[in-house]
């Protein structure tokens, strides 16, 4: 057996290895643990030691030095020489290979729990992977299959202490990237992420439709274009949602209002449906008015909605989806949508609602057809155009 340690400090786990160099030992607290086999290959390859009392402790958290000496261990970066403490050339290898940044952590918070978030941002550099985008690091993790979600909704945690048991899974998962593998991505890891980032999901849950604009044209949904601010208030959409109407476990079928309705045309009938169409998407536009007003008004506000694929019907004679179509709340006593204007009363006028389409997931136009997003004028705010705040072509080949 070999023994090496880390360094004496107060509150940094010593890494000390109870293994030969061939295999893993057994850990009292590996059995029956979900990372049982990224811990034995971790061991077996020596980039992270046991404890001498023949235990790993999966679930204790790792700090910041000990995750970048991990990944310098695993990557088997040539280690540079820095003065100072036992960490110091830990810090200077990854610096030098481009997986950390100087002044990214504070000197004296270097001992610190990793946030998963940080752990992203350094996981996906490693890959090789640039971005200068500060809020994009757990999408990149997520949609590259580095990151998974903390439970079956996809919870991103991007602000949670990471684990032991994690980090030697991310670490394992960057080594098999680097090999030339590609990965299963958490799919609503990635649609939280993608929100998380630029406050919508549309790259990941509708690629046919968004793809081509973000992957070829570098589109986002830009903050600017989502607000408007006149003289007396602001209209804006705070996040815009794709929402998977056939899959039970998708996690934000939550945020759509049980008052919400769909509006099956066919011909010269206008039915209000609550029950949810087969093969469907819910685009969900989710608005917030800060206004002042000095009479009783209907105000037209801004929110975001696909252009209109113009079929006369937007269902077929067996009251199929078709076509898009309005998905909003439903006033049942007057027999009307909430649509592009809302009523507000004197005074000051701070709400937030919702509003949507639903679009089918069959073929409504041809491949290559374009494609918008456009955001409705605040007209009562002074504003009087559409604005387009983004374009595409439809690819029905990306999935």
């Amino acid at each position: 057996m070999k023994k090496t340690i880390a360094g004496m400090i107060v509150g940094l786990s010593l890494f000390i290895s109870i293994s030969s160099a061939n295999a893993a030992p057994a850990l009292s607290d590996v059995n029956g643990h979900w990372a049982k086999d990224q811990i034995e290959f971790a061991l077996k390859d020596g980039f992270v030691d046991g404890y001498p009392d023949g235990t790993f402790r999966p679930d204790q958290n790792v700090s910041r030095v000990e995750f970048l000496k991990l990944v310098v261990d695993a990557l088997k970066f040539k280690k540079q020489d820095a003065a100072g403490e036992w960490f110091q050339p830990y810090v200077k290898t990854a610096e030098v290979n481009g997986i950390h940044q100087t002044g990214e952590f504070a000197a004296d918070q270097l001992n610190e729990p990793i946030t998963r978030e940080e752990m992203a941002r350094i996981a996906v550099r490693a890959t090789g992977e640039a971005n200068y985008d500060a809020k994009k690091w757990m999408y990149l993790a997520t949609s590259k299959g580095i990151i998974t979600g903390m439970d079956e909704a996809g919870t991103l945690g991007e602000d949670q202490p990471t684990t032991r048991a994690q980090a030697v899974t991310v670490i394992r998962r960057i080594m098999k990237i680097r090999e030339g593998a590609s990965l299963p991505a958490d799919k609503y890891a990635t649609s939280a992420a993608e929100i998380y980032w630029h406050k919508t999901n549309i790259i990941t849950m509708l690629p046919q439709y968004f793809a081509d604009g973000y992957l070829k044209r570098g589109q986002k949904l830009e903050e600017s274009s989502l607000k408007y601010v006149g003289e007396n208030g602001y209209s804006e959409i705070e996040k815009y949602i794709v929402v998977d109407m056939d899959n039970v476990k998708d996690p934000n079928r939550k945020l759509i209002p049980t008052d919400f309705r769909w509006s099956a045309a066919f011909g010269a009938e206008r039915t209000p449906r609550q029950d949810n169409p087969n093969n469907s998407y819910a685009l969900l536009s989710f608005n917030h008015i800060d206004v002042s007003v000095v009479e009783p008004i209907s105000f037209r506000f801004a929110q975001l909605n696909i252009n209109p694929f113009f079929s006369e019907n937007t269902v077929d004679e067996e009251g199929n989806l078709i076509d898009v179509t309005r998905f909003s709340s439903y006033d049942e006593r007057n027999k009307t949508y909430l649509g592009s204007s809302i009523k507000l009363n004197v005074g000051e006028n701070d709400l937030r609602f919702v509003t949507g389409q639903l679009l089918p997931k069959a073929q409504v136009r041809k491949q290559g057809d374009q494609f918008y997003l456009y955001r409705d004028p605040a007209q009562e705010l002074g504003e009087s155009h559409v604005v387009e705040v983004f374009s595409s072509h439809i690819d029905y080949t990306l999935k």
